[in-house]
């Protein structure tokens, strides 16, 4: 592909190249050089040799596995202040509040198009407020994605998001998995966890914000568990033949009644 116009040093320029992304899933990578009207080639880098280089993942198809918002009544909410909280929060909470909602808004004003958990850390500096889930097993491929952020009109919100867990027989969470601190300043971030290193195991995950002010107020937009392929759905139950026959009701002829033939029960 030409450049579109002469590029002095210094300058720079946009180009746009049509790619074919692999069908199958995965991490590729694809090396380009560029060429002077000589035929020379040159790069990038102190010494002008290196690639320029492409990085593409290839996800697949996936489906959800576990929706934490859907399910937010089922983890045990508590904060730092102690004792349990609703999941059905009331603002406001100087210990703190939970609330499911069904379409928050985001920093930048627009609508989120999933559902999400807004968590509000009890009114003191440096205080949390968290939900302990059911264990469940997580298996190879297995990703935790969420958009966070704080909500609409937070001003001064500043949150660190923590995602903890332990093992099936731990008795405390003593292990971080991610976390990032987020700002009110019109902007949200998606994050896409790969949760391989926990296959194979029974976890439970402890969702957290860590608060610095009362006007922290966190959102986990669409926080979800997804998987890769399809779900696997129950094929048709077939009905079993009687181990016995059925009688057929005669008539003092020997013939069934009603001229009716016997019939059995096909798989549905």
């Amino acid at each position: 592909m030409n450049l579109p116009a002469d590029v002095p040093p210094g300058a720079t320029v946009d180009i746009s190249i049509d790619l074919t992304a692999p069908t199958l899933p995965g991490l590729y990578r694809g090396y380009w050089q560029l060429w002077n009207p000589s035929g020379g080639y040159f790069g990038i880098g102190a010494t002008a040799t290196n690639a320029i280089w492409v990085s593409v993942e290839v996800a697949g198809r996936s489906y959800v596995v576990y929706d934490f918002a859907a399910n937010a009544c089922s983890a045990n909410w508590r904060s730092e202040w102690g004792g349990s909280l609703s999941c059905a929060g009331v603002i406001p909470d100087a210990r703190g509040v939970v609330m499911q909602l069904p379409q928050p808004i985001l920093e930048n004003g627009a609508p989120a198009t999933a559902p999400g958990i807004l968590m509000i850390p009890p009114f003191e500096y440096n205080e949390s407020i968290f939900g302990i889930y059911p264990e469940m097993e997580i298996k190879f491929g297995d990703r935790f994605q969420s958009v966070i952020g704080c909500e609409y009109g937070a001003v001064g919100c500043n949150v660190q998001y923590v995602i903890k867990y332990k093992l099936e027989g731990e008795p405390a969470f003593s292990r971080t998995y991610w976390n990032a601190w987020e700002k009110h300043d019109g902007k949200f971030r998606n994050i896409n966890l790969s949760l391989n290193g926990l296959a194979g195991k029974k976890v439970s995950f402890l969702l957290r914000p860590l608060g610095e002010t009362a006007k922290d107020r966190a959102l986990w937009v669409n926080p979800v568990i997804v998987r890769p392929g399809a779900p696997v759905t129950p094929g048709p139950t077939s009905i079993p033949l009687p181990s016995t026959p059925v009688p057929v009701p005669t008539t003092g002829t020997g013939l069934p009644a009603h001229n009716a033939t016997a019939q059995h029960l096909s798989p549905m």
